[in-house]
């Protein structure tokens, strides 16, 4: 009895133990290996506007971003579009044309037939630390 009760463990233990690997490995990452990262924990304080194909961002913290990019997500698909542009000042505001965001196949997004669900932007301060920020639409 000892026995059976030790092997009947023993397989829970490995199915559980399976299914944890499978879940880390498979159903953490994106299948797009464009999509953003995971935000980091320290959070970004902006302000962003979207009109027709001008994207405006506005660094509302007290310091420069340094290198930031921009992600946005377009509504109905699993396709993030890029951009990486130069430092943003603290309290600085930059327009950015939404036709210069690429995909991990190179297309630019087309706002006429995508409506954009979320903005995400990661930056770092002087120091390196990385902050993040989503916004959803």
């Amino acid at each position: 009895m000892f026995f059976k009760y030790l092997k009947s463990n023993k397989l829970i233990l490995t199915v559980t133990l399976i299914y944890c690997i499978l879940f880390i490995t498979g159903c953490t990452k994106s299948k797009d290996h464009f999509a953003p990262p995971p935000l980091p924990s320290l959070k970004l304080t902006a302000d962003v506007i979207i009109l027709g194909e001008k994207f405006t961002i506005i660094n509302k913290d007290n310091f420069m971003w340094k290198d930031p990019q921009f992600t946005i997500t377009s509504g109905g698909t699993s396709k993030f579009y890029r951009i990486s542009t130069e430092d943003l000042a603290a309290g600085d505001r930059k327009i950015y044309s939404i036709n210069k965001f690429v995909n991990a196949s190179g297309e630019t997004y087309d706002v006429n037939n995508h409506p954009i669900s979320s903005v995400t932007i990661e930056a770092k301060n002087e120091k390196g630390k990385s902050y993040g920020y989503i916004h959803y639409f």
